[in-house]
């Protein structure tokens, strides 16, 4: 699995989908930002708008963007340096990898004690079993979008 799969708002608000014009190409399911009025894939540290919805191309006039406050994710994890657990629920992380191609980046863990915006995501679940084959996928987790457009 690669990319974010939403699941819903954090404050049971309805997903909402946005129009946005593009000249960019974007993956089903990566996370993005806007800079100078167009959408692109985030870096780590930068602040998240929300989910492309579906794929689009510098071809496609719109795309659908999940923007909500509080948009909770599933996604999987690099493992690369730091293997994910349940430990890690509550605690904060980056994003890496360009589009279609996004997962966490576990190397970059924040204990729960942060205090300020310096992490994309916090880990709300682990293996939240999603159903079918992804119930054994145990580098999959639940997040919540921490480093957001809509906070400070």
């Amino acid at each position: 699995m690669v990319g974010a799969l939403s699941r819903g708002s954090r404050y049971g608000l309805p997903e909402t989908l946005m129009p946005v014009n593009s000249n960019v190409t974007l993956a089903s399911g990566d996370l993005v930002n806007i800079q100078a009025g167009q959408l692109e894939v985030v870096d780590a540290g930068e602040r998240i708008l929300g989910v492309i919805k579906q794929s689009a191309t510098s071809a496609t006039d719109n795309c659908q963007v999940i923007v909500t406050p509080g948009l909770q994710i599933v996604m999987d994890n690099d493992n690369l340096v730091t293997t994910f657990g349940a430990t890690h629920v509550g605690t904060y992380f980056d994003t890496i990898g360009a589009t279609g191609a996004q997962v966490v980046d576990t190397s970059t863990t924040i204990g729960s004690e942060v205090t300020t915006q310096s992490a994309q995501l916090l880990c709300l679940g682990y293996n939240p079993q999603l159903g079918g084959d992804y119930d054994a996928d145990v580098s999959i987790g639940l997040f919540m979008i921490f480093e957001s457009v809509w906070t400070k």
